[in-house]
């Protein structure tokens, strides 16, 4: 299933007959986190316009949470993309 690198490390996989290899993301990724924090509806309403704008999927946000102050909720998207080239 792996198969042995030049340094030993096995951590290339290797299809086996009949299965398609498992498509990892690149390693290269960036990451960014957006949190929202504020009224349920607010937050809510502003995953909406963001799905809406293709800034950030909406099924991707986490649940609302609430943060310990009275109203208010925070969710967070995690977004991982190719760096950008500078």
């Amino acid at each position: 299933m792996f198969h042995q690198s030049e340094s030993g490390s096995t951590h290339q996989p290797v299809s086996e007959p009949g299965r398609s290899p498992i498509a990892l993301p690149p390693h290269n990724q960036e990451v960014l986190r957006m949190f929202l924090l504020g009224d349920c509806g607010a937050v809510r309403n502003m995953i909406a316009r963001l799905a809406t704008n293709g800034i950030a999927d909406a099924n991707r946000w986490t649940p609302l949470q609430p943060t310990g102050r009275d109203g208010e909720y925070i969710s967070v998207h995690t977004k991982r993309m190719a760096p950008e080239v500078r």
